[in-house]
């Protein structure tokens, strides 16, 4: 014997009509308004979330280059730091290369 069977899922807000047998249960699992997460949407979130951190930290470097400037530094290449450019200290060490050169009979 067929029975005619409506089940209204509240989640959904949708009702089904089918046709079954007495003896077979009726079970359907309802997701429950929650979406199985797509991989790809996933990878891409995180892709955006590593660009804004990236992002974040460039913004951070560049401000801190700004100050730096700004407070008369210069950036040393080969210590790779902002360092204080003082001329007075810069002048008297070519000073002394120039008379260490002399003794050394350097003519250049």
């Amino acid at each position: 014997m067929r029975k005619r069977c409506e089940v209204k899922h509240e989640a959904d807000a949708h009702t089904h009509k089918h046709t079954h047998k007495d003896t077979h249960k009726h079970t359907m699992s309802v997701n429950k308004g929650k979406a199985k997460p797509n991989p790809f949407f996933a990878g891409v979130s995180s892709l955006v979330g590593q660009a804004q951190r990236v992002t974040a930290e460039m913004r951070k470097d560049w401000e801190a280059s700004q100050q730096a400037k700004q407070a008369g530094m210069v950036w040393d290449a080969k210590t790779k730091e902002w360092k204080f450019y003082f001329i007075d200290e810069e002048w008297k060490e070519v000073l002394k290369k120039e008379k260490e050169m002399d003794l050394e009979g350097w003519d250049g």
